[in-house]
């Protein structure tokens, strides 16, 4: 299914996950097929979305700390604007993030955040030093 001309839905079969793809062809600031539109640097920074995500997050936090004990690191791969990382810091974590997109990667630090481009992250953050990964929203950018 295409929605204005521009997205395709695409859904997995197995976990029922539905997610856009947009297939524009308009230009990308990232070299992979995803592409950071000034209308989510909108929608990730307003106030009610960002309250939406953090009880998500602070569940996940509080599971992972269940499950693993100490958790006092985290690195988050596909930061975006870093919202997750804004949480995690607000909870006493050390975090760092990543993210393939320039612009989202300037809007995390522009916030005071420790951001890196993807090509950036093997020279700027030393293996194992990170209690924990995570992926919030990535798996559906993932070709």
């Amino acid at each position: 299914m295409t929605t204005e001309g521009r997205y395709n839905l695409l859904d997995c079969g197995h976990c029922r996950s539905q997610f856009y793809v947009d297939v524009s062809g308009e230009p990308s600031d990232s070299d992979s097929h995803y592409k950071w539109e000034s209308y989510k640097l909108d929608v990730y920074s307003d106030g009610a979305v960002r309250r939406g995500f953090e009880s998500r997050y602070r569940y996940m936090i509080d599971r992972a700390r269940s499950e693993v004990g100490t958790l006092e690191s985290i690195l988050d791969i596909g930061c975006g604007i870093g919202n997750f990382l804004e949480f995690a810091v607000s909870q006493g974590l050390e975090a760092v993030g990543s993210d393939v997109s320039a612009r989202a990667v300037a809007e995390a630090r522009r916030r005071g955040l420790r951001v890196h481009l993807a090509e950036e992250l093997g020279v700027s953050v030393s293996d194992d030093s990170f209690d924990a990964l995570t992926m919030w929203d990535v798996i559906e950018h993932v070709s």
